[in-house]
């Protein structure tokens, strides 16, 4: 999905950057699992996928599918979107 919204000069620092949170991530709930129980730390876990899942249910299709699907005029809705108004779309 970066590769679709991100310019070839940000693309490698986004790419990074998602690594790095996975990282982030993983040394966060080993931190919260020594200070609380197995319990509480998977509850707290579990929340940002659930806001992430509802994130993505809100955010548009992808241009892209939406073009494969011969929908154009909702693609070029979401290029605006993705992008803002005054960018140049085709």
């Amino acid at each position: 999905m970066t590769d679709e919204f991100s310019d070839r000069t940000k693309r490698g620092s986004l790419l990074a950057t998602i690594a790095a949170m996975y990282g982030f991530g993983n040394a966060l709930i080993y931190g919260l699992g020594t200070i609380f129980d197995w319990r509480l730390t998977a509850g707290i876990s579990a929340i940002l996928p659930l806001i992430t899942l509802v994130i993505f249910y809100l955010l548009p299709e992808s241009a892209i599918w939406l073009v494969r699907k011969n929908r154009l005029h909702e693609a070029k809705d979401s290029l605006n979107w993705s992008y803002g108004p005054g960018h140049e779309m085709q």
